[in-house]
């Protein structure tokens, strides 16, 4: 299954900015982009998760979480899955 992800908004600023992810769990998502968030404060991401194979339509999860770390020399953010939605198309 192939995945993308958008950030649409860390800490109180709408940022709608796609990034490449690194690591998806139940816990928490590991991704690269060029947004410098602050360790602590709250993201909201969208994964859609895109079927390899078949007609299906891909699914997209809204999740909600809080940076824990951050790496700028890689450009590198680690944050929670607290909570999360899945949209309808």
């Amino acid at each position: 299954m192939k995945l993308t992800m958008e950030v649409v908004r860390c800490g109180a600023q709408a940022v709608e900015k796609f990034a490449q992810t690194a690591n998806v769990s139940s816990n928490g998502v590991l991704f690269y982009s060029d947004i410098k968030p602050e360790v602590g404060q709250p993201v909201e991401y969208v994964l859609t998760l895109a079927p390899e194979i078949g007609k299906r339509p891909p699914v997209k999860v809204h999740c909600m979480g809080k940076v824990v770390r951050y790496e700028e020399e890689f450009t590198l953010t680690a944050a929670t899955l607290e909570r999360y939605e899945f949209l309808r198309n």
